[in-house]
């Protein structure tokens, strides 16, 4: 019993040392890295938090992929994703654009009703880690941008303006 209970406090501990250094970083402007790639996409497979579907970089060829990490325990996170949820409602009628939105939460139940608490109609998708490696991300949020022809062409890692037009412009090039 005190075993658990000790590994229980030093978890509890490391989460919330790793959410404040990622915030203090934040906040100082630290995090805000872009960097262009062309690189292709890394295989990748996420659950929905809302069913038992899932989601893989194979499920739509010649398609835009926007992929858009974040964890309800993040505090800038918590700032950005608002604006993230008016955006995809707002762009969500082109077919050419898959919208993915992807927690780092640990639990389903929390990324879920976090995402409610903005959407009942923005689909979200669960990651272990994985996924998030594979793109080589080190903080959230964080954005992806997947061209028509699979490669990577945008990664940014901090808040974004989804107000400002440029990743609607980028989506326009991405499409080819």
């Amino acid at each position: 019993m005190a075993c658990a209970n000790a590994l229980f406090l030093k978890k509890a501990i490391k989460r919330n040392l790793i959410v404040l250094i990622l915030s203090l970083i934040a906040l100082n402007g630290l995090f805000l890295t872009s960097c262009k790639l062309r690189s292709a996409s890394p295989e990748w497979k996420v659950d929905s938090v809302f069913d038992e579907s899932t989601l893989t970089s194979q499920d739509n060829p010649g398609k835009v992929i926007l992929i858009h990490f974040f964890a309800s325990w993040c505090p800038p996170c918590r700032m950005e994703f608002p604006e993230f949820v008016k955006w995809s409602t707002n762009n969500s009628r082109d077919k050419d654009v898959i919208l993915v939105p992807i927690s780092l939460d640990e639990k389903k139940e929390k990324a879920k009703s976090f995402v409610k608490q903005y959407s009942d109609a923005l689909n979200c998708y669960l990651d272990d880690g994985r996924t998030a490696e594979k793109f080589g991300i080190s903080g959230i949020p964080a954005t992806i941008l997947i061209d028509s022809r699979g490669f990577v062409i945008f990664k940014h890692e901090g808040m974004i303006d989804w107000n400002n037009g440029e990743i609607e412009k980028m989506i326009s090039k991405a499409k080819g």
